[in-house]
């Protein structure tokens, strides 16, 4: 059994180095490192070039252009060489027993898709937070006894059906982008990442790996630790990319395959509802109890735009207006309302 760990570039020398030792430190499984840089402006090709000279199994790939975050993904995965893959950020750091502990899984489970819980960590490296599993996709009675003494820890398994459902559902990814692996056969199913998504590419890529695999695999306990600063993804978004976010969800919502659908047992109206629920009301509804009222009101009108009518039927649309109406005292309302029902 051989992983390849996939791991696209783009100017990230400053953490790319600690990226690529993390991996190295995975001393008892068969593995190669890929990395796709995407024409980098920065040191990140030299450094890749010296870890390459040192160690036999990383292969580097240098973009003539830059194809973009999603574009670089699929570049990646097409060097991968090995039966088993793992696509991790180049400013994300992996533990030291992950591909052991992944390898033990798959050995047991040939075909299922495979997450963990991560913690978080600033751009110094220092851990900030923890994210666990989903309460609405994870559920108690999914935790299998037999995994879970094996591995000291909860390890979650459930049919791929029942959760791609419950991710349809909540508009939610199984778990986050750097903890996912997957079997090359599944990855070459599914046609890679594709579909075009800007900010958030690993969710609807996830939802299409359900459709081809029999159960998915949750190890509660961080065996990566995702990074949080100004240059990646949740910083891009949460300043600036919050519309190109909201036009992947859209995307999501109404490029949901057939295949989704009957694996799930959803109707593609289910779907658009659950995507003005959760993306256009619990979203915008967020930001504006955190005083974004612009940033709400774009979300409203966005959401307006593009399922005129069920959100107009929402019975939370006209609360929302008037909210937006009210600012800043609804903001208030809304924050304080909010910090009660915590």
């Amino acid at each position: 059994m051989k992983f390849s760990v996939c791991i696209p570039n783009f100017n990230y020398a400053n953490y790319l180095d600690k990226t690529l030792d993390s991996v190295l430190a995975n001393k008892s499984a068969e593995y190669e490192v890929v990395v796709a840089d995407n024409a980098s402006t920065d040191t990140s090709v030299e450094l890749v070039k010296r870890y390459a000279a040192l160690h036999g199994n990383i292969r580097l790939k240098v973009n003539s252009c830059n194809v973009g975050f999603a574009g670089n993904l699929d570049r990646v995965g097409e060097m991968a060489a090995g039966d088993y893959m793992i696509m991790l950020s180049s400013d994300d750091l992996m533990g030291p027993e992950t591909l052991q502990q992944y390898g033990e899984v798959f050995a047991m489970y040939p075909d299922v898709l495979i997450g963990s819980a991560c913690d978080r960590i600033d751009s110094q490296g220092n851990k900030i937070g923890y994210t666990g599993p989903h309460p609405d996709l994870w559920l108690k009675e999914d935790i299998d006894q037999q995994l879970s003494s094996k591995f000291g820890c909860p390890v979650y398994r459930c049919s791929s059906d029942v959760l791609l459902r419950r991710c349809l559902l909540t508009m939610q990814t199984p778990f986050g982008f750097c903890t996912g692996a997957y079997p090359r056969r599944l990855y070459d199913a599914v046609g890679g990442y594709g579909g075009g998504r800007s900010m958030n590419p690993d969710k609807w890529f996830h939802w299409k790996l359900m459709t081809e695999c029999r159960e998915v695999v949750y190890f509660d306990k961080p065996l990566f630790s995702y990074r949080w600063h100004s240059q990646n993804q949740v910083g891009l978004e949460s300043s600036f990319g919050h519309l190109r976010f909201l036009m992947d969800e859209y995307k999501n919502a109404i490029e949901v395959t057939q295949s989704m659908l009957s694996r799930s047992g959803m109707s593609r109206s289910q779907v658009e509802k659950s995507f003005v629920r959760r993306d256009i009301y619990r979203h915008g509804i967020g930001e504006f109890s955190k005083g974004r009222w612009f940033k709400s009101f774009r979300i409203f009108f966005f959401g307006l735009s593009v399922f005129p009518i069920r959100h107009l039927l929402n019975p939370y649309s006209v609360p929302y207006f008037l909210l937006l109406c009210s600012t800043p005292v609804g903001s208030w309302l809304v924050a304080g309302i909010l910090k009660r029902m915590r």
